[in-house]
């Protein structure tokens, strides 16, 4: 009986609850399970193991290429050495074999020639690297619903910008790391201000944490084609990055133990413990970023949990509001329509909002506008004068692959396709209004 009203409270009555009248600590603690309810169920849906595992290889197909440009473009300051002695560093704690096959990789980049490899070559290379990322996005587009893509030009453009711009940041960082760490650096403390000396020596053994926080809070800003907002992205790479420091320390543990097997053993196994080391990773990557689309969309959770179920007769009417206002934002000059803006607006579910938009997109209403900020702004492909709602019904309803391309009219009786056929009458009768109509008469 317990079980089945817990169960209760957490799939129905949270959703329920008026948080205006309570205190701020439970209002927080009844945000809290909601963002783990909507995380935990996210990561279930969106296939987040699948994805892992799909990215587990991915990531071995794109070690050595993604090494390549970013060593080449340290090598071009001088900082290959530097960098490649700091992915051994980070590695020294590992059992050897992992070390060798680091090491191994290491010397294999070392010995690319970009020169050699010739212009396919390198074009191949290039190609390698954007198609390994774009697997990388549509994981994380998944993830936050978004059902558009980055365009060609702009995954080259991005992708290749930050291989080039990272590595540079990284080593920037190590080395001001190394000079804070310095013996003059803290002596200089310890001489001028004795007092936050000790304060110092802490905070300096927090850079390697705060170094995988930032790199965890940019992979959850930058990858998804969608705008995440600041706030989300840095909570979801704290508590990512924390979560897969302390999968470091299990993984780690548990491999020093290997050293008790014999030879053979230990190196075949530390093979299968890599692909599962890199398996959980990239879960636990994966898992951050359903808790930054939980934190980010908290406002509409009792919406996203039914979002999936969505009557036909919903999404028509979504897609016709998101078209009034794409035509508002035309005839008033603005010309781009946001999505996130209207989401925040009206309170529509993210992930509902995105389906309905890529419907539009697929049946011609709505087109993608490209935006350095990934904000997700689309703009009209008709005059709103001339865009009947009919004409959106009839579109959403007959977009896919028609009963004639299946070939289900030569199967089904004719008295079952009249019957389907009048479904269609009820919508003309109606006032045929157009998008310009629906502006035109909205309240002011």
């Amino acid at each position: 009986m317990n079980l089945s009203r817990i169960k209760r409270f957490v799939t129905d009555d949270i959703w329920d609850i008026d948080q205006s009248s309570l205190p701020r600590i439970r209002r927080i603690g009844v945000n809290a399970a909601r963002v783990l309810h909507l995380v935990l169920k996210g990561y279930w849906a969106n296939d987040c193991p699948v994805h892992a595992s799909a990215l587990t290889y991915t990531t071995l197909i794109a070690i050595v290429p993604v090494l390549a440009l970013a060593l080449s473009v340290l090598r071009g300051f001088g900082a290959a050495g530097h960098a490649e002695q700091q992915i051994m560093s980070s590695v020294s704690a590992m059992p050897e074999q992992f070390r060798v096959f680091v090491g191994d990789i290491l010397q294999y980049v070392k010995n690319t020639s970009f020169s050699a490899l010739g212009g396919m070559g390198l074009a191949f290379l290039l190609v390698t690297v954007v198609l390994v990322l774009s697997q990388v996005e549509s994981s994380f587009n998944r993830v936050w619903g978004v059902q558009v893509p980055r365009t060609v030009l702009r995954r080259f453009s991005e992708y290749l910008s930050v291989l080039v711009v990272v590595p540079v940041l990284m080593v920037a960082a190590t080395t001001l790391n190394a000079t804070l760490s310095s013996q003059a650096v803290i002596e200089f403390i310890e001489s001028r201000y004795a007092a936050a000396a000790a304060f110092y020596l802490r905070l300096l053994k927090l850079t390697p944490f705060v170094a995988i926080w930032i790199a965890f809070s940019f992979l959850y800003k930058f990858m998804p084609n969608t705008r995440v907002r600041p706030g989300p992205a840095l909570i979801s790479g704290v508590i990512g990055g924390s979560l897969w420091i302390a999968w470091q320390w299990v993984y780690i543990t548990f491999q020093i133990g290997m050293k008790n097997y014999n030879a053979i053993y230990a190196t075949f196994a530390s093979v299968l413990i890599f692909l599962l080391w890199l398996n959980i990773s990239w879960q636990i990557i994966l898992l951050g970023a359903e808790i930054g689309f939980g934190l980010q969309n908290h406002s509409t959770f009792a919406m996203e949990m039914r979002s999936h179920a969505a009557s036909m007769k919903a999404r028509i009417s979504l897609a016709v509001t998101v078209l009034a206002h794409a035509s508002g934002a035309m005839l008033s000059g603005a010309q781009n329509f946001c999505i996130p803006a209207f989401a925040r607006e009206h309170g529509v579910p993210v992930r509902l909002l995105n389906e309905v938009v890529n419907e539009l997109v697929k049946t011609g209403f709505l087109a993608p506008v490209w935006d350095p900020e990934g904000q997700g702004n689309f703009v009209l492909l008709r005059a709103p004068d001339k865009v009947r709602v009919s004409d959106v019904v009839e579109a959403l309803l007959t977009s896919g692959a028609s009963p004639e391309s299946l070939g289900l009219n030569k199967r089904l009786r004719p008295p079952v396709l009249e019957a389907v056929a009048c479904i269609e009458k009820p919508f003309f009768p109606c006032p045929d209004r157009t998008l310009a109509d629906l502006h035109n008469q909205a309240p002011t």
